[in-house]
């Protein structure tokens, strides 16, 4: 049986890879017919050349940048068709791309504006191929396919990897201007400050890109996961934030996430879910029967260790499910490995697999649990019963409770008595999630980031001992400051973001922060961008990217849509259009905390 799936694999590779190459030539054919029909002599030269190098790409190697660029671009596209879906990111593109253009180059067949050219039109041609995405991701992403490319970082030997393509990479989106592809930079202390400073003028744009990694965390993380260092050191960013490493790893992330302050309201009514009254979790007992601090965490252990059960035997038998019926032999052709084994990525032929859940609103779940040890176990100011009521009305009525419990200690603001709460249920939530394993059985690593979850899990929770009120957004990213509740500035965020998150054990980690335009201007405004990125990345911080607008604007654009058809912001490791978002995320992002001079 196993050599017969082997040869039925093996048999779907080279029927896809011959369906791509039949591909490319239909679009050799029609250029050939378009040449023969054009009078303008130009624009035939054109046709004729797109005809030879659809002709040749990608049945053969390109001899050209120009043919590597189609090449790629048949490639990524048959990928895309055969999963349609998200997160086929180009990788480290400035790298294998770069011989292409460097021996283009250096025999003069090529200008480097030429090359922006091209760069230019490949960029169009990633935000175009949305249509391709699925309805209920379109929505998740707002319409973001998280195509992204990964720039700067080291080589294999360990050496600085930033070559020449890759400052033209960040020209391309500086002209463009598109949500895609994403720019991400592999942050270390080796980076020329030259390529720091185009990087950082390109974040003053407003587009939310580069988005800055810590390559050197990285590197620990995929090593700690199996990765030799050779490996590891060829890593790139999937998705929105997820580490990797180029083309060897089967990146499930299947188990999407997990709302943990909907556990809270859960553990606080017995849980029951007050917004419906039915039964959905375990009985933990009456909130106002616990004694103590420990039992309320308690409580709300259980409901994490049921629901998280729960939520991946239904995801990762949907994994399961997938890998049976919906393989994908041309883009396992693409994976070390799985041609070697004669296995489809989703079934184990990848040579690593990087999948998991994520936490969902662990800052609000800990500002909630920090609000109520203060205030009720140990100030005793108010009762477990008058909290309650409170958030049974949405505090209306309830004015001075609810300035009480915004008052309480907020994470974003290096207060250790919150910030340790939040350390802890990262750390509980990475514990209970390394009891399981995925669908091929092998161990799973959680990630952290939030997409669009926290404003689609915030709808369907109530008001939380934090303050917040029913239906709002959780605070965006995963180590981000619930809105307003950062009041200590830019550094004492850092401080926050960059003590809770372990992100050796978790794939991901993921801080957003929002500038007034105002803070960014001039060589001086773009050094300091720089020096916050690397104190982050000092103290350990995973990923963090910035807005670049004020809040007016933002208000502006949402009365006045037609006259911002082009504002860009970043949501959450992508960057989309502002009036197309989902009116409850664009007020979660003008909610965001923003700093100016």
């Amino acid at each position: 049986i196993d050599a017969m799936n082997r040869r039925q694999f093996l048999e779907g590779v080279i029927i896809s890879c011959n369906a791509v190459i039949t591909f490319a030539r239909r679009y050799s054919a029609i250029a050939e017919e378009m040449a023969a029909q054009e009078t303008d002599p130009e624009r035939k030269k054109e046709l004729k050349r797109i005809q030879a190098t659809c002709l040749r790409v990608p049945a053969e190697p390109p001899r050209s940048f120009h043919e590597a660029i189609q090449s790629f671009w048949f490639v990524h596209l048959a990928s895309e068709i055969e999963e349609t879906g998200d997160g086929r990111s180009p990788g480290r593109f400035g790298q294998y791309m770069y011989p292409f253009y460097q021996g283009d180059l250096e025999a003069g067949r090529l200008t480097e504006e030429e090359a922006l050219e091209l760069l230019e039109l490949l960029f169009i041609k990633f935000t175009e191929i949305t249509v391709f995405k699925q309805k209920m991701s379109f929505a998740a992403g707002m319409g973001n396919m998280f195509q992204n490319i990964s720039i700067g970082g080291l080589t294999p030997d360990g050496d600085d990897a930033v070559n020449e393509l890759e400052y033209l990479l960040i020209e391309a989106q500086r002209r463009v201007q598109l949500i895609q592809p994403t720019l991400s930079v592999l942050y270390h202390d080796r980076l020329n400050h030259d390529f720091l400073l185009k990087a950082a003028a390109l974040v003053r744009t407003g587009i939310g890109m580069p988005a800055f990694f810590n390559n050197n965390e990285i590197v620990q993380g995929l090593m700690a996961h199996g990765m030799p260092v050779e490996d590891a050191r060829d890593c790139c960013i999937v998705g929105c934030v997820e580490r990797a490493t180029s083309h060897r790893l089967c990146s499930f992330q299947a188990a999407g996430g997990l709302s943990l302050p909907k556990l809270l309201e859960l553990a606080l009514h017995d849980g029951i879910d007050p917004a419906t009254g039915k039964q959905l979790g375990p009985r933990t007992g009456k909130a106002i029967a616990f004694k103590s601090y420990e039992d309320l965490e308690a409580a709300t252990r259980t409901h994490l260790e049921y629901f998280l059960k729960l939520k991946m035997e239904w995801e990762l038998t949907g994994s399961a499910i997938g890998a049976l019926e919906m393989p994908q032999p041309f883009t396992s052709a693409l994976v070390d490995d799985c041609i070697k084994e004669g296995k489809d990525m989703l079934s184990g032929g990848a040579r690593y697999e990087m999948d998991g859940c994520t936490p969902v609103g662990v800052v609000d779940l800990a500002d909630s649990l920090a609000a109520m040890k203060k205030l009720i176990f140990e100030d005793k100011s108010i009762s477990m019963q008058q909290l309650l009521d409170a958030l049974k009305t949405n505090f209306v009525d309830y004015p001075e409770i609810h300035g009480a419990l915004i008052a309480a200690p907020k994470f974003g603001n290096d207060n250790e008595y919150v910030d340790q709460i939040v350390k802890r249920w990262f750390m509980l939530f990475e514990r209970e999630h390394r009891k399981y394993v995925n669908c091929l059985g092998n161990p799973m690593r959680p990630f952290s980031s939030s997409v669009t979850f926290h404003t689609y899990l915030g709808k369907s929770c109530g008001a939380l001992p934090s303050g917040r009120r029913a239906g709002i957004a959780f605070a965006d990213a995963s180590v981000s400051a619930f809105p307003g509740m950062d009041q200590h500035g830019p550094t004492a965020l850092i401080h926050s973001a960059t003590k809770v998150l372990d992100t050796i054990k978790y794939a991901s980690g993921q801080l957003n922060m929002k500038f007034h335009p105002s803070a960014l201007k001039g060589v001086n405004g773009l050094s300091k961008l720089i020096a916050l990125v690397k104190t982050y990345v000092d103290l350990g911080g995973h990923h963090i990217q910035f807005n670049v607008v004020s809040t007016e604007t933002l208000k502006e654009a949402q009365v006045r849509p037609e006259n911002y058809r082009n504002l860009i912001v970043r949501v959450a490791g992508f960057s989309a259009y502002f009036i197309h978002l989902d009116p409850n995320v664009q007020d979660e992002i003008i909610r965001r905390t923003e700093i100016a001079l």
